[in-house]
């Protein structure tokens, strides 16, 4: 992030198309992250980051609830 550099994988648009609908609250929560740091840093998040940011915060609320 900081050096601007990112890595884009063109398969990872249909995972996170899947994860989006699948984990709606988690993704919701990373879109507001993005725009904190877009906002902060003027970077945007990757698909790739958005999708890692999408499941991990996924397994925390599960952590949480479980």
């Amino acid at each position: 992030m900081i050096e601007q550099k990112t890595y884009q994988d063109e398969e990872s648009d249909d995972l996170l198309d899947v994860i989006k609908k699948k984990y709606q609250n988690a993704y919701r929560c990373v879109e507001k992250i993005g725009q904190f740091i877009d906002r902060k840093y003027e970077y945007q998040l990757s698909k790739e980051e958005l999708l890692y940011l999408t499941i991990h915060i996924e397994r925390v609320i599960n952590r949480t609830q479980g």
